[in-house]
């Protein structure tokens, strides 16, 4: 659940962030002309986009490795447990 914690306040935070920016640009330059912050919207926009694809390559990559590390982790205890009732029976065998 940490992880998973960490990853919706990262990437939500960072996403309201890039929208505050947007926002805070169209407030700024609407005096100036409605061009002017549309222009300044529409070079945002293309940012939040490449943020997005970009964060969910990241952490799709994160999970896959985090997966692959727990099915790492899950055969080597059963590979611990096989050693340990291997090692068990012998001794049972030759008390």
């Amino acid at each position: 659940f940490i992880e998973l914690a960490w990853a919706f306040s990262t990437v939500l935070g960072l996403f309201l962030f890039l929208v505050e920016i947007a926002i805070l640009c169209w407030v700024k330059f609407w005096d100036y002309s409605f061009a002017a912050a549309t222009a300044a919207t529409v070079i945002v926009i293309p940012v939040l986009i490449v943020f997005v694809a970009f964060a969910i390559h990241f952490y799709h990559s994160l999970v896959v490795q985090k997966c692959e590390t727990s099915v790492q982790d899950i055969k080597q205890l059963e590979n611990m447990k096989r050693d340990l009732d291997t090692a068990t029976v012998k001794v049972n065998m030759y008390p």
